[in-house]
């Protein structure tokens, strides 16, 4: 790139119509199918997680839609389902108030975002219907989100359930267990 912002090829040509703030993209459709740029879809996603690790109530409330679909329910619920997000949220940082979310890949297809994410805390709060087993977890989840109207109105996932229980001694029905 030179000090005026044009973008240069290999060869150190000026590339037509491309220019360091736009890059031209524009001109391979970078938005999504309700009009906003697939950066945004991305910067929802990343501000999404972030308001999940701080149980940020407020922002979860604004950037869920009412009617999302869950495509993949969590014990027995639809966990991303905006009341039962909210309301887990808090409870999660209640038990791990240490938590952390390192969101590894954000990657916006569209309207779609994939976010892999990374979840590490210590159990140091009530889980559920268990004591605090002062045990560390690390856990990674993989959730497809399609946002629209700078909402997410669909949600997909696969998440390491199993990891989790076994690094906190928690049995698949609940009951703690031994060994780590």
């Amino acid at each position: 790139m030179t000090a005026t912002g044009a973008v240069r090829d290999a060869g150190g040509t000026a590339a037509a119509g491309r220019t360091e703030a736009g890059y031209g993209l524009e001109d391979i459709g970078t938005k999504t199918k309700d009009g906003h740029a697939m950066t945004d879809t991305a910067a929802i996603a990343r501000r999404l997680f972030t308001a999940l690790q701080d149980a940020d109530v407020p922002v979860i409330h604004e950037l869920i839609a009412e009617d999302l679909v869950d495509h993949s329910p969590m014990f027995g619920r639809n966990a991303f389902e905006r009341e039962n997000l909210k309301e887990s949220a808090v409870r999660f940082k209640t038990a791990f108030p240490d938590v952390r979310i390192h969101t590894e890949h954000v990657l916006a297809d569209g309207d779609k975002v994939l976010v892999h994410e990374i979840v590490t805390g210590t159990n140091t709060g009530p889980f559920g219907e268990q004591p605090p087993t002062g045990r560390a977890m690390r856990v990674q989840a993989a959730h497809i989100l399609r946002i629209a109207g700078g909402r997410v109105v669909e949600h997909w996932s696969v998440r390491e359930l199993e990891t989790m229980r076994a690094a906190l001694g928690i049995g698949e029905d609940g009951t703690p267990h031994g060994g780590q």
